[in-house]
C-alpha cells in the first residue's frame, strides 16, 4: 500500500510540471494565433483601405483628364455640349471629395492644387472660345475666297467670296489695340455698361476667386472697343456691315471678329492658357507621384 501511495505521489509530481508545460505551450500557441489574426486583420484593413484609395485617386485623375480635354476643345474654338461640361465639373468635384475622405492629407493637397489649376484653365478657355471659333470660321472662309480669287478672272469671283474679301479689308482698316488704348477720347459710362453686358453673364458664372480678374479683363477689352467705335465710327460701322453680309457668320461671330481685331488680346490669352496647360500637367505629375508612395502598384493612368 505504501508502494502504491509513493507511486501515486511520484506520478503526481511528474504530472504537475508536465501540465504546467502544457499550459505554457498552449498559452503561447493561443497568443501566436491571436497575433496572427491581428496581423491578418491589419493586412486586410490595409488592402481594403488601399483599394478604396486607389479607386478614389484613379477616378479623380480620369475626371480631371476628361475636363482637361474639354478645356483643350474650348481653346481650339470647339464646343463640348453644355450638359457634358456641367456633368464633368460635378464629377470632378465629387471625385475630389472622395480623395479628401480617403486621405491622406498629402495626396488631397496635391489633388486640390491640380483641381484649382484645371478650373482656372477651363474658365479662361471658355472665355476665349467664341473669339477663337469666330476667327477660325472667318479664316477658313477668307482662305477659300482668296484661293478662288487667284484661280479665276477678276470678274469671276463669286458674290459670297467677294463679300468675305471686302469684309477682310474693312477689318484691316480698324485701329490696333495700341492705337485705341492711346486714344484720348472719353468713354461714356452708358457705352461701357452696354459693352460689359456681353461678358457679364460669363464673368458672373465664374467662381469668386476668378470673378474680379475676369471682370477687369472684360472691362479692358470693352474700353478699347468702345474707344475705337467713338474715334472711328465710320470704319467700325463699315466693318460691322461688311461682316454681317458674310453668310458664314452670325451676329456673335461679327462682334467677336471686331473685338479680336481692335483689342488684339488673343496672343496674350493664348500665352496664359499655354502656361496653365503646363501647370496642370506639372500638378498632375506631382499628384500621381505622391500616390505612388502610398500604393503597392502604380495607378494605371498615362504618365
Amino acid at each position: 500500500m505504501q508502494v502504491e501511495i509513493i507511486s501515486a505521489l511520484i506520478g503526481a509530481a511528474v504530472a504537475l510540471p508536465a501540465s504546467g508545460v502544457a499550459y505554457a505551450v498552449g498559452r503561447h500557441q493561443a497568443a501566436a494565433t491571436i497575433s496572427a489574426a491581428h496581423t491578418q486583420a491589419a493586412a486586410g484593413h490595409k488592402q481594403w483601405r488601399d483599394n478604396n484609395r486607389r479607386e478614389a485617386w484613379l477616378l479623380f485623375v480620369r475626371s480631371a483628364d476628361e475636363l482637361s480635354s474639354m478645356a483643350a476643345e474650348f481653346t481650339r474654338g470647339e464646343s463640348p455640349r453644355g450638359s457634358e461640361v456641367e456633368s464633368a465639373i460635378e464629377g470632378l468635384e465629387s471625385a475630389l471629395s472622395n480623395v479628401e475622405f480617403e486621405g491622406p492629407a498629402e495626396v488631397f493637397c496635391m489633388a486640390r492644387k491640380m483641381n484649382q489649376v484645371l478650373i482656372e484653365r477651363l474658365i479662361f478657355s471658355a472665355f476665349i472660345k467664341p473669339y477663337v471659333s469666330a476667327q477660325r470660321k472667318f479664316d477658313r472662309a477668307l482662305a477659300e475666297a482668296q484661293r478662288e480669287s487667284a484661280l479665276v478672272s477678276p470678274g469671276g469671283v463669286s458674290e459670297q467670296s467677294s463679300r468675305v474679301l471686302e469684309a477682310n479689308q474693312s477689318l484691316e482698316s480698324l485701329p490696333s489695340a495700341s492705337a485705341a488704348a492711346r486714344s484720348s477720347v472719353a468713354v461714356p459710362d452708358d457705352a461701357m455698361a452696354t459693352a460689359m453686358m456681353i461678358s457679364a453673364p460669363f464673368v458672373e458664372s465664374a467662381g469668386r476667386e476668378h470673378r474680379e480678374s475676369l471682370s477687369l479683363i472684360a472691362q479692358g477689352i470693352a474700353r478699347i472697343v468702345v474707344s475705337a467705335s467713338i474715334e472711328m465710327p465710320e470704319e467700325m460701322s463699315a466693318a460691322h456691315v461688311k461682316l454681317q453680309a458674310c453668310e458664314e457668320l452670325d451676329e456673335g461671330d461679327v462682334a467677336a471678329l471686331i473685338v479680336n481685331r481692335v483689342a488684339r488680346f488673343m496672343p496674350a490669352f493664348e500665352q496664359i492658357l499655354s502656361g496653365l496647360s503646363d501647370a496642370f500637367q506639372e500638378e498632375r505629375k506631382k499628384f500621381i507621384l505622391e500616390t505612388d508612395k502610398h500604393l503597392d502598384a502604380r495607378l494605371p493612368v498615362p504618365r
